[in-house]
C-alpha cells in the first residue's frame, strides 16, 4: 500500500532531475501554446551542437519576459500576430502546427518569414518586423545567458586583471594610428 502511494512521488522527483531548463517554467506574457511555439523557433534557430543551444540557454524564457517587461505595446502586438501567422503558415503548408512540423518544415516556414520581413522593411524603413525583433531577442538571450557565457565565450569573472609593469610585447597590437 506504501509502494502504491509514494511511487507517483518518486516518479515526479525522478523525471524533475532530467527536465530541461525550461520544464517548470509558467509563462508571464505568452500562453502556453504561444511559448510551445516561441521555443521551437528559439531551436531551430540555435540547435544544440557541441555548444548549448537556445532552449540550454533558456532564450524563451527571456523572450517570454522581455515581451512582458521590456516590448512596447505594439511590439507585443506584433509577437502576437506573428506567432498566429506562423502558425497558420505550418497548417496551410503541412497540415499540422508549427511544432509538429518536422525540423526541415520549421526551417523553411522561418526562411519564409524571414524572406517576409526583409520585404516589409524595405518597404517601410521605420518597421520592425517580427522575425527581427525574434532574431533579435534570441540572440541577445543566448549570448547574455550564463550557459553562453562560460561554456561558449571566453569567461572571465573579474576581468581587466592590472599589472603596473608588463612589456608591450605580451600584448597584442591593437592600437589606433
Amino acid at each position: 500500500m506504501g509502494g502504491v502511494m509514494i511511487a507517483p512521488a518518486v516518479s515526479e522527483l525522478l523525471s524533475g532531475c532530467q527536465a530541461g531548463p525550461d520544464a517548470r517554467y509558467t509563462p508571464v506574457f505568452f500562453t502556453p501554446p504561444e511559448m510551445a511555439c516561441i521555443r521551437a523557433a528559439a531551436d531551430r534557430l540555435l540547435p544544440r551542437t557541441a555548444t548549448p543551444g537556445a532552449i540550454d540557454a533558456g532564450v524563451p524564457q527571456f523572450i517570454d519576459l522581455m515581451a512582458k517587461e521590456a516590448l512596447s505595446k505594439r511590439d507585443q502586438e506584433t509577437f502576437r500576430t506573428a506567432i498566429v501567422v506562423l502558425e497558420g503558415r505550418a497548417v496551410k503548408g503541412y497540415g499540422k502546427a508549427f511544432v509538429s512540423c518536422l525540423p526541415e518544415q520549421q526551417d523553411e516556414i522561418l526562411r519564409v518569414m524571414e524572406s517576409a520581413a526583409a520585404g516589409e522593411r524595405r518597404a517601410n524603413l521605420m518597421a520592425r518586423p517580427f522575425f527581427w525583433l525574434f532574431k533579435e531577442l534570441t540572440l541577445l538571450g543566448y549570448f547574455t545567458s550564463e550557459a553562453v557565457a562560460t561554456q561558449v565565450l571566453r569567461y572571465e569573472p573579474v576581468p581587466g586583471r592590472y599589472e603596473s609593469c608588463a612589456p608591450l610585447s605580451k600584448y597584442p597590437a591593437a592600437w589606433a594610428s
